[in-house]
């Protein structure tokens, strides 16, 4: 719930790209929004996959268990792609992010995308 109340506040306060001396409340830009988003469906991950380190949620519980892995894996493709090109964009420049996100996705897609056994 934290976290969720922490995103929102983040949409609302971020500073405006917009120059004025008036204090008009500030407007998210469509980046903000997509960012944020992605922080938080990496929170969810974040959880689901802490929620899978608890040994008796598998043993009590396996259709939660089993909920939590194909979040996982389903997320972890779009969520982990776009959060590591964000950051390469940061250390190799914009010029290369769209072939350094195609590698990424291929490589991602291939470790998560095909079809996996379950583990429970």
């Amino acid at each position: 719930a934290f976290l969720a109340t922490a995103n929102a506040a983040q949409w609302f306060t971020a500073p405006s790209h917009v120059a004025s001396s008036t204090a008009a409340p500030t407007v998210p830009s469509l980046i903000n929004v997509a960012q944020q988003l992605l922080v938080s469906l990496l929170h969810l991950m974040v959880g689901a996959w802490f929620t899978l380190q608890f040994k008796f949620i598998p043993v009590r519980y396996p259709a939660i268990a089993q909920a939590c892995e194909h979040v996982l894996f389903g997320l972890c493709p779009l969520v982990c792609a776009a959060v590591l090109t964000w950051g390469a964009m940061l250390a190799t420049g914009a010029a290369a992010a769209p072939f350094v996100y195609l590698c990424m996705s291929s490589v991602f897609y291939l470790a998560f995308g095909t079809p996996q056994p379950s583990s429970f």
